[in-house]
């Protein structure tokens, strides 16, 4: 039997360091993994690839809205089929999950009995939940339908601050086992004995076509210096939830991240990558006016921005 296991959490939360860490700890199983973003291209996809583990990667929205939901159970379908112990789901950062038992419902009735769905496991980020959690009603249905909630980086806030989140988390769901860590670090060897809470909500997904996000692309393929592409990024990040890719930057590949303005940029050693950055916007179409003007300001030329 195919035990089905879904990670959810906001942009940038840890979702697939929590997984890869999961991963690491499950080699002698036969795992497939379906990842989900809202671009085309699929970064956590080529982080996860690497390790070597069969893949799908649903992009261009959230598995849960209608416009990728069909598609959505085509996948699982497929893959129950392959003889796998476990199909781990990572789902967009702006996911949804609250339609995720009619899916599985559904599922049931096409695959038949070959599968368990183990439950959810919601990543949250300690350390922009605050700011971003009155913003985002997917935030608050991540946690609402969560069997085990992940408290991830402790380590940027206060005792105080991390015991008034708890207790916000637990307003909102206080039933789902929840553990409070710093670079996703715990002990998954009971994961999946402990993960069910017996309890979930149920509702319709607030993902529609309607209420996607606006993605743009930057093309990194031409070499930058370091220094002023961070400092482009710094000019942009306001704009913008979330921003990921990889770049060429004085002369070496770097993996790129951002989230609400904290800017990560390290060397990669790193074949046949996409050298883009895609960037999740908080502002649209005004996104493509504030890069034009900071791009200019880094590099006196125009951005190569694909829509």
């Amino acid at each position: 039997m195919v035990q089905i296991v879904l990670i959810t959490g906001f942009l940038g939360s840890g979702k697939t360091t929590v997984l890869a860490q999961i991963l690491e700890n499950m080699k002698d199983k036969k795992i497939g993994i379906i990842v989900n973003e809202f671009g085309d291209i699929s970064i956590d996809g080529k982080i996860l690839s690497r390790q070597g583990f069969d893949m799908v990667e649903i992009n261009n929205g959230s598995i849960f809205c209608s416009c990728l939901k069909d598609k959505f159970l085509d996948v699982l379908i497929e893959l129950v089929q392959w003889d796998f112990d476990y199909i781990f789901v990572e789902s967009t950062g702006l996911a949804d999950p609250s339609n995720m038992d009619k899916i599985i419902e559904v599922l049931g009735k096409k695959a038949g009995d070959v599968f368990q769905y183990r439950g959810s496991i919601a990543l949250v980020d300690g350390e922009f939940f605050e700011d971003l959690f009155d913003m985002l009603p997917a935030i608050e249905r991540q946690i609402l339908f969560a069997d085990w909630i992940v408290l991830n980086k402790a380590d940027t806030r206060t005792e105080e601050e991390l015991d008034r989140i708890k207790e916000k988390i637990r307003s909102i769901n206080p039933v789902a086992k929840l553990e409070v860590t710093t670079y996703g670090a715990l002990d998954y060897s009971a994961l999946l004995t402990d993960l069910e809470s017996g309890w979930r909500f149920h509702g319709e997904s607030t993902n529609t076509p309607e209420s996607r996000l606006t993605v743009f692309k930057v093309d990194l393929e031409e070499n930058l210096d370091r220094e002023s592409f961070i400092g482009f990024l710094k000019e942009v990040c306001t704009g913008a939830y979330r921003m990921k890719g990889y770049g060429v930057l004085n002369g070496k590949v770097h993996q790129i991240s951002c989230v609400n303005c904290a800017i990560q940029v390290k060397e990669e050693d790193a074949d046949s990558v996409p050298l883009q950055l895609v960037i999740i916007s908080s502002v649209g179409i005004k996104w493509i006016r504030l890069a034009e003007k900071a791009w200019k300001n880094k590099f006196d030329t125009a951005p190569k921005i694909i829509l």
